[in-house]
């Protein structure tokens, strides 16, 4: 975001009269708020949430370059890192469970194997 003003005001500050949020000027009828002393991230949240035209008092340094605004410090960033930080150390931990190892080996056999056939009477 950049801060440009065309056609600045060229009424005197110490001229208007005190206001809520700035001072009133009598002439263009509005209230011209003091911007001169907030950081870039709390004056690019605040003209964005404007609904309407903004008339402001600016320093030199803050017109003409680009604002400087750290996501981390969005309320809705603030929000999404505690959310997964909480909700992290929440969740089950799910580890595998070891079975034990069944012998594949086939059966070593020594010595002589002979077949034997048994026969069972039948008694009827």
């Amino acid at each position: 975001m950049k801060l440009t003003i065309p056609t600045p005001c060229h009424e005197n500050w110490e001229e208007m009269a005190p206001a809520e949020r700035g001072r009133f000027c009598s002439v263009c009828v509005k209230t011209v708020q003091d911007f001169t002393a907030l950081p870039d991230e709390h004056l690019m949240e605040t003209l964005s949430h404007s609904t309407e035209n903004v008339c402001g008092r600016f320093t030199t340094s803050q017109l003409n370059r680009d604002l400087q605004f750290s996501y981390i410090n969005t309320l809705l960033a603030k929000f999404a890192v505690g959310f997964i930080l909480t909700a992290g150390g929440f969740t089950a931990v799910k580890a595998q469970q070891c079975e034990p190892k069944k012998d594949s080996r086939p059966e070593e056999t020594k010595g002589n194997v002979q077949s034997v056939v048994v026969k069972i009477p039948l008694n009827t």
